[in-house]
């Protein structure tokens, strides 16, 4: 699939960006950043995933324990949402 999306003669991305044909995978400047973002695209909803399930299992009693104390939202970021 990821070749057919970087394909020279007829690929979209070349498409989209007017490049013509330009050889993404083959060409070695480009190679290393076209498997880079094609590898960032594939796992970025998996992390992004892990990262809800995460924030969603802060319990709320901490939240609301932290606006009590007059905690910063920074000092609440930092010491309960992201740890």
């Amino acid at each position: 699939f990821w070749q057919l999306l970087y394909s020279p003669s007829w690929g979209p991305i070349n498409y989209v960006f007017g490049l013509g044909d330009f050889a993404w995978l083959s060409n070695p400047d480009s190679a290393l950043y076209a498997v880079a973002i094609t590898d960032i695209w594939m796992w970025s909803p998996f992390v992004m995933l892990l990262s809800l399930a995460g924030l969603s299992a802060v319990p709320q009693h901490l939240y609301e324990a932290a606006a009590i104390d007059r905690a910063s939202w920074w000092y609440t970021f930092t010491r309960i949402t992201l740890p």
